[in-house]
Order: C-alpha cells, then structure tokens, then sequence
C-alpha cells in the first residue's frame, strides 16, 4: 500500500500539468476499510519459495483466493526485509511490526528479563494489575498480562489518538504476540491458555473480568473435543526441499513433546495439541469470529485484525526450518489463510483491504543438523559462561557481602547485581564494562561451546 501511494505520488508529481490538480486527485482515494496483518512466528522467507510448489493457486476455478500464492501473485514482496533488532524473538519482534519502532525504543528487548534489584525475572508483558480472565496459566510471573512495559504507540493506537472511530482486535496462541500487536489501545487481545485448552484475555482489556459470548462458545467447542484424538500425518506430496525424516537429528534441545517423526498423536485436551496443525486453526476460527462478530471493516474508519500464528514456532524449534512437520505446517498456514481471506472478501472486499504478511523473526538451522552435515556448529552452555563470569568477577572485586556478581543469564544476557555493586560503592558501569572486556578476552565464548 505505501509503495502503491508513493509510487501514485511520483506520477502525479511528474506529469502534474496534466488532468486534474494534484490535490483533487489525491482526494480520490479511499481509505481502506480493513487492514489485516498477519504474523507468521518464526517464519523464514525461504519457505515461501520452498513449498511454494504445494500452495493453492491465486484463485481457483470458482474465483475463490488462495493464500500464500494470491499475496504473492497479488502484492508487494520484499524476500530480503528483516529488522534490525539485536536479539529476535517473539515479544521484540511483535513489538516492532506495528509500532515501527526498534527494542531500545519501544523497551521490548527480550521475552523476559532480569530485574537487577530483586533478581526476579520479569515477563515482557506481565502486569499483576491486569489479572487473567478465562484461564489460568498456572506461573507466577503471569498472573496478569497487559502492554504495561510497551513504552511506543502502534499504527491502532495512533488511529484512535488521531480520532478515528477505528476498532482493533488481535488474537495468537501466545500472549505475547496478541498483546504487542495490539498496542495500548485494543479493543481486544486474545490469547491461548494450552493448560486450560481455552482461549483468554485479562482485565486490561475486559475490566469486568468476563470473556464475550463468542469467546465462551469457542471454549465450549474445544471442551466438548477434550478426548478427541488428533493425529497428524505427513502428505505424500512434497517439495523436494526438505528432510525425509528427522532420524538424524537430537531433539533433545528442542521442545520434544510429540513423537520424532510422522505421525504425530495427541489430544485436542493436551498441551501438545497447539503445536500440530490444530493450533493454525483454532487461531483462523478465532479470528474470523473476530471478523464476523465485530462487523469489521464495515465501520467509519479503518478497523485492524493482527493474527500472529504462533504454532509455526513451536514445530520450528521442536523439528528444526528443514523438517518435514515445518514444511508441512507452512502448507496448512497456506490453507487457513486463504480461508481468512475468502472471509474478507465476502464480507468486507479484499479490494477494500490492506492485507500485511510478515514474521517476527526467523530461525537458524539446529546445530545437529548442521554437524551431520560437516559444517562446524555446537551450543553454548550459557551456564558455563555465568561461572567464568562470576569467578572472574570475583578475583577483580572479591566475594560480594550477599549473593553473587551475575544474578541471571539468558539468550547472551549477563544481568549484575546492582544491590552488590552499590553496597561494594562500585560504579555500574565500570563492572560491566569489566566484564564484557573480559568475555572478549581470547575465546571465550569457544569454549563454552559444546559440540555433540
């Protein structure tokens, strides 16, 4: 859309003695009536090209719109955009998408953090203020969830500071995703609850503390399939671009909570039942109640629709981007987005839409499979390098009166102990600068690396 317009604005500018002034032709424009952003977790651009082979057509023979195949067809593509965060990973990444801004500004950084007073780790979105409504996700870091710590306003929130009568509505497996999409100013944020089998929110966003009816009738739904068994099988037709099997890969870093091949068994009750192709779905259904229940895109003002697919992730860490389940997930995302977007057309007009497809990060290949394939690759031992840290630490300033120098590591996070540097009297900034000047001292970082 915006290439569209500034591509319009060139021409205008170029030839702007011919037609009519340039002001009234700029006035021809209509707003669009919907936009709808849709996340991809962990989705590589190379996938797109990947099983582009096993995507429905643009549209059908019916004149139905497919996925994948129809935005590409259809929109701007850019397989070489990325953001320009230092650590992706969900909550940074969905942070950025809507609000254009980069972690240092928007106060996302990580998924979690380290409070450097008390040691606590402290959830990018939890808020004890804003308790849970329709769930319970069963840690004490999340017993509320709202935007709190999103320090930056998203293209919703600044329709409505704007004045617009404009509505938003986000919904993902995670909360994370949900709640960054949606910015400060969402109608509604809906999220997944994989204990409970149910979809959820929190007082933020329903401050009497109960679900819509809508939302309870989905949770009606998937209660009543609880012992319905949920088998998911590999297609006999494939790309040709990924692994057969996952026989020679370790699972045993990923996420290993199905089998390590196809097919994979569960309960729809089961915590498990989000990472197979039901978790796609439940999503699409969500959303397209969404869509039907809040008339979107039938409003004065541009209304927003953010759907982040969450499950993509879980497979991609559990199997690896060049696994079959990956493959076969990106397949199933073809199909529950064409769905979304035939409901679009119906109901609003996809010549009345914007419709945004992206990711909030990708993914490195797993280090097994780059080992069985000769390529030198280990995993640090994060653990490892706290140690070091810590004993070095402490030959420079000695034992500190309670506790340890480093409280927490994760992700390459080092988190000091600020109690202890300021009961020692030392200047924070030179401990840490101690500190990274010593990780950078030889190699370090080598030899924490574990090669299996």
């Amino acid at each position: 859309m915006i290439a569209r317009i500034l591509m319009t604005f060139l021409a205008l500018a170029a030839f702007a003695w011919q037609g009519p002034p340039l002001e009234a032709q700029v006035r021809e424009f209509s707003k669009p009536k919907l936009l709808v952003i849709l996340v991809i977790d962990q989705f590589r651009s190379d996938q797109l090209a990947r099983f582009e082979s096993r995507f429905l057509p643009a549209r059908d023979r019916s004149g139905k719109v497919g996925g994948f195949r129809y935005l590409l067809d259809q929109g701007a593509y850019f397989p070489l955009a990325e953001y320009g965060n230092l650590q992706n990973m969900t909550g940074p990444g969905h942070a950025t998408i809507l609000s254009g801004a980069y972690a240092y500004q928007h106060g996302i950084s990580t998924n979690e953090w380290a409070n450097g007073e008390t040691g606590e780790l402290e959830y990018c979105v939890s808020d004890k203020k804003s308790p849970l409504v329709g769930g319970v996700s069963g840690t004490d870091e999340r017993n509320g969830i709202s935007p709190k710590n999103f320090q930056v306003t998203t293209v919703g929130d600044e329709l409505k500071n704007s004045g617009y009568p404009s509505r938003v509505y986000t919904v993902a497996l995670k909360d994370r995703a949900a709640v960054l999409l949606g910015g400060h100013r969402a109608d509604l944020a809906l999220w997944y609850d994989p204990k409970q089998s149910a979809w959820m929110s929190s007082r933020f966003y329903l401050p009497e503390g109960v679900l819509p009816p809508w939302v309870k009738d989905l949770n009606g739904h998937i209660a009543k399939r609880g012992e319905e068994s949920l088998l998911w099988e590999a297609s006999q037709e494939t790309s040709g671009h990924s692994l057969k099997t996952n026989e020679n890969l370790l699972l045993k870093h990923g996420a290993e909570v199905l089998q390590a091949n196809f097919p994979h068994k569960t309960l729809v009750k089961s915590a498990q039942a989000s990472l197979l192709p039901f978790g796609t779905e439940i999503t699409i259904d969500a959303a397209l109640r969404m869509l039907q229940e809040y008339q979107l895109g039938k409003g004065r003002a541009p209304d927003i629709l953010a759907v982040s697919l969450s499950n993509h992730d879980f497979v991609s860490h559990a199997y690896g981007p060049n696994s079959p389940e990956v493959e076969e997930i990106t397949v199933t995302e073809d199909r529950q987005i064409a769905r979304l977007l035939q409901s679009v057309d119906e109901r609003v007009g996809l010549d009345q839409a914007v419709i945004v497809l992206t990711a909030d990060h990708g993914a490195p290949n797993q280090p097994e499979y780059l080992q069985a394939s000769r390529v030198p690759a280990g995993r640090i031992d994060e653990v490892a390098l706290k140690d070091q840290g810590e004993t070095f630490l402490r030959k420079k300033y000695g034992k500190p009166e309670a506790g340890n120098w480093l409280l927490h590591v994760s992700e390459l996070n080092f988190y000091l102990n600020h109690k202890a540097i300021r009961t020692a009297k030392l200047d924070l900034n030179e401990v840490q600068q101690s500190l990274a000047d010593y990780y950078r001292q030889g190699d370090k970082l080598s030899e924490s690396i574990s090669y299996v």
